[in-house]
């Protein structure tokens, strides 16, 4: 369990410091709030692009019944202003009611996730709508859709 965690400190620490200047036309840095997609219920995330092409993001969602979860993930980004955006990520949930989502978990579970969606950012706003795909406990692929808006910073 500790591996990925540490996978993901490592990427991300070595993205963070190779980190150059972007175009003119999108913001360093946005926080954001998402419904859905790799917090699975609604998070506030924090996003910093990297390069003109990537970016990292972290967040911290809410379940119904006091569940939360913590999300991260690296995506990489095609376009300008108006961007496809793919990406993988982690997604670790804490678990305090054990029986949402099809999964029967006693405390928590790291969902590995891909993410492919549209992306809008500027210097003062970031919209993003997408999908994300993961494997739940059946071993079967699922769907979860998520839409985000918020602000560059």
């Amino acid at each position: 369990m500790r591996y990925p965690k540490i996978l993901l400190l490592v990427i991300s620490s070595t993205i963070i410091l190779n980190a150059q200047k972007l175009n003119e036309v999108s913001s360093l840095s946005s926080i954001y709030l998402e419904f859905g997609g790799q917090a699975l219920f609604v998070s506030v995330n924090y996003d910093i692009l990297l390069k003109n092409t990537a970016s990292f993001h972290f967040g911290i969602g809410a379940f119904p019944y006091y569940d939360y979860s913590i999300s991260s993930g690296l995506n990489y980004l095609y376009g300008n202003i108006h961007y496809l955006e793919t990406g993988i990520g982690l997604s670790n949930i804490m678990r305090i009611n054990k029986n949402i989502i099809d999964i029967n978990l006693d405390k928590s579970l790291i969902i590995p996730n891909i993410w492919i969606g549209y992306r809008y950012t500027n210097k003062k706003k970031l919209f993003k709508v997408g999908l994300m795909t993961v494997l739940n406990s059946k071993k079967k692929i699922g769907f979860i859709p998520g839409i985000s808006i918020g602000a560059a910073i």
